[in-house]
């Protein structure tokens, strides 16, 4: 049997000069480093995140996606999708997190161009701007989100291994939505996944 190397890695939340608080960002979860189909490096968490469930688990199955659904309010979770892209019509469809009247963090999806952008410039006290990058379609056309959810901080991993990870402060308790919205047409997720998070501290 060929033996199959594995490497270990933490990610870096916020930008470096930031010390208001007596702090200056924070580490990611431990995430698992592969090589991806096209030859570069990908990321992924390992498998132990998920000993963080805690409580009930808020499986809404397969969902076509008209306009906007609230899944829960949670500021600590992780958010699974499975989007069939071949059955998607809408040019687009946002993950709004952290989501109150006042404020909130958007995910993007652009099903025409392939990207995906993280859009912080209404996230409260975060490092506001917006970051995008191109996701490689998978041979069934279906794409992956792993979506981590902590207090302040946010982790984004897609099915081809790209991550984009955010600091997140928001100004009000109340912005805690999760919610899904379809752009213009219909977004179909084969799964909708919400899992509480318990700490990691014993």
């Amino acid at each position: 049997m060929t033996p199959v190397a594995v490497w270990l890695s933490h990610g870096w939340a916020s930008k470096w000069p930031s010390r208001v608080n007596g702090w200056a960002g924070a580490q990611s979860v431990v995430r698992e480093l592969f090589i991806r189909t096209d030859g570069g490096l990908g990321s992924r968490p390992i498998q132990e995140v998920a000993n963080l469930a805690s409580g009930a688990i808020q499986d809404l199955g397969q969902k076509d996606v008209h306009g906007t659904i609230t899944v829960r309010n949670s500021n600590t979770a992780r958010l699974q999708l499975e989007v069939d892209l071949d059955s998607t019509n809408a040019p687009s469809f946002t993950v709004q997190l952290f989501s109150s009247s006042a404020e909130s963090v958007l995910v993007m999806y652009n099903t025409v161009n392939q990207t995906l952008m993280l859009d912080t410039t209404n996230a409260g006290y975060g490092q506001a701007g917006t970051w995008e990058a191109n996701i490689a379609t998978l041979a069934d056309n279906k794409l992956t989100m792993d979506i981590l959810i902590d207090r302040s901080s946010l982790e984004i991993f897609t099915g081809d291994g790209t991550v984009m990870t955010a600091a997140i402060y928001p100004r009000y308790e109340e912005s805690n939505a999760i919610q899904i919205i379809a752009n213009g047409g219909e977004a179909a997720f084969d799964s909708i996944t919400l899992s509480p998070f318990g700490s990691c501290w014993a």
